[in-house]
């Protein structure tokens, strides 16, 4: 999932800057390079925990989609129809 800012009002522009940004300061960071400034370091360290925590809640719901899915797949056609699935 492509990164996103804090706030899902943010307008296309801003999400493609938080992007490009993120993509940057991956590829700082990968090479060994400093952050060119505080701000810079502040905003890189509060994304990557954001990040972390969106990417742990796709992954509860995706876990979640796939439990209901296994759960489904053992109900019987006429169980199915009950529960309208």
């Amino acid at each position: 999932m492509p990164c996103r800012g804090p706030d899902e009002d943010y307008s296309a522009e801003n999400h493609q800057l938080t992007r490009l940004l993120c993509s940057a300061c991956k590829l700082l960071e990968a090479k060994g390079f400093p952050m060119p400034n505080l701000e810079l370091e502040r905003w890189w360290t509060e994304h990557k925990k954001l990040d972390a925590y969106r990417e742990r809640q796709e992954q509860i719901e995706r876990d979640k989609a796939l439990l209901r899915e296994q759960a489904i797949a053992k109900l019987t056609p006429e169980e199915r129809k009950a529960l309208r699935l």
